[in-house]
């Protein structure tokens, strides 16, 4: 299966004429693109071995007042994973090593139409969270799940919330009538598909709501400051006791973004969750990223990323009902450098060294060494 799924995204993405679509208008843009990545876990960990990811991604968008709805626009998206799995299998961590590792699965995962009016701009449908809520544009470089959504916010819920690779009903309203601010809020169905059901996509409204918000502050040089707070409606069981269900599943976060040079940009990110009902107290994270690092090269990016999940007491203790011995959390450097090859195809090597995996004590520290390349055309 792997195998198709990847000659049949090369052979689209090189040789799909664009002016097949001469006749399209040009409001309404596609693209494909393949993401393939070799991971080896060289020491540590749970074993030391070698995967292959993949992930196909499909998307569609339009813009609506090329047929006469002035602010309106849609977005459809599909996407293909693989189930080679890396952190579980190999590693062992909280934060995830890959942010495309997942297991197999082939659906439709955003769906949406977004209207504009003159302060306000309101989006439903199958929405990504990530997309709106917890986004970090310089952490986009690394290739590490913390640094997309932090693991304190994106490992709550029956499901997670509604995130890779998992989404779910949703709306969303964003306020920027005021000078340098923008206020989001976002109602999403609580439970993302169907958990005993992986591959299946399943759109619900009986099982409680995730409520979001953020506040976004950005000044005319870059810097940025952000503020998100989350809650689920629902009850969820305890982790020292399944038997114990309670309320109270929320959090926040807090992002500190901005340009230091006129090469160099940097973040730092904390958030916390409710450790009695999801494995973490709370995380930080930052990093740094160079563009251009050579001038023959100005579209290339290396980085730097530091991510620690802080485990909860309820967690280390199911660590310690497993005759283990918990660690204070874990803690994730990551070394990165994005090669664009060309406007269709890049490389990215990757080092990641994770220091207490799983925040257990019986997993050596592990040194995880991986290679992305990705191909894409647009239309």
């Amino acid at each position: 299966m792997e195998k198709k799924y990847f000659v049949l995204s090369i052979l689209i993405a090189f040789f799909a004429p664009t002016a097949a679509f001469a006749d399209t208008p040009p409001s309404l843009t596609g693209d494909i693109t393949y993401t393939g990545e070799l991971w080896q876990n060289a020491d540590g960990g749970i074993k030391n071995d070698a995967v292959y990811l993949h992930n196909i991604d499909l998307s569609l968008e339009g813009n609506l007042e090329h047929y006469g709805v002035k602010g309106g626009s849609f977005f459809l998206y599909g996407l293909i994973t693989n189930k080679n799995e890396l952190s579980s299998d190999l590693v062992g961590d909280l934060q995830v090593i890959s942010n495309i590792d997942n297991g197999e699965s082939f659906r439709l995962y955003e769906a949406w139409y977004q209207h504009e009016f003159t302060n306000i701009r309101a989006k439903m449908g199958l929405i990504d969270l990530n997309s709106e809520f917890d986004a970090i544009e310089t952490a986009g470089l690394f290739l590490n799940s913390s640094h997309g959504i932090g693991p304190d916010f994106s490992q709550t819920g029956e499901n997670g919330p509604s995130i890779f690779p998992s989404t779910s009903p949703a709306l969303v309203i964003e306020y920027n009538g005021f000078q340098n601010w923008r206020l989001l809020a976002g109602l999403f169905d609580a439970v993302p598909n169907d958990p005993d059901r992986p591959g299946h996509h399943k759109l619900s409204l009986n099982e409680g709501a995730l409520l979001v918000g953020e506040i976004n502050y950005k000044t005319t040089n870059g810097l940025r400051w952000a503020f998100g707070f989350y809650g689920y409606t629902a009850k969820f069981t305890t982790l020292a006791d399944p038997a114990l269900s309670k309320r109270g599943n929320t959090g926040f976060y807090t992002i500190l973004e901005a340009p230091l040079t006129d090469k160099i940009a940097g973040w730092l990110r904390f958030g916390s969750a409710n450790s009695d009902l999801n494995p973490l107290k709370n995380y930080m994270g930052g990093g740094l990223v160079l563009t251009a690092p050579f001038v023959s090269r100005p579209d290339d990016q290396i980085g730097i990323a530091l991510g620690g999940a802080r485990a909860g007491k309820s967690f280390k203790q199911l660590i310690e009902e497993n005759n283990q011995r918990p660690a204070t959390g874990e803690f994730n450097i990551e070394l990165t450098y994005h090669y664009r090859v060309s406007d269709t195809i890049s490389i990215q090597p990757d080092l990641q060294y994770v220091i207490n995996p799983g925040s257990n004590h019986a997993l050596k520290n592990a040194l995880v060494i991986g290679v992305r390349f990705q191909v894409g055309q647009r239309f």
